[in-house]
């Protein structure tokens, strides 16, 4: 159906499924930093979760970014 019309919103549905990958890869990240520190290697822990933790950042930068970019473009309803 979505041929039919164009492919009309696949950029859309696949830019929401390149987020919710992004996401998903800090949750694993996160799990892996559990595990490590539950095994005793907190060296490994403290990188994996840094690692998680700037994944996170630049997902939130690039969001918000978008956000704002979008913003500047659509005019001000009042």
């Amino acid at each position: 159906m979505s041929v039919e019309a164009g492919n009309v919103g696949k950029s859309y549905i696949d830019s929401q499924l390149k987020q919710t990958k992004d996401y998903i890869d800090v949750f694993d990240l996160i799990e892996l930093g559990e595990q490590k520190e539950a095994a005793g290697n907190m060296e490994g822990a403290v990188k994996t979760y840094k690692e998680a933790r700037d994944k996170a950042a630049s997902l939130y930068y690039a969001a918000g970014k978008e956000e704002a970019l979008k913003s500047r473009r659509q005019p001000r309803k009042n």
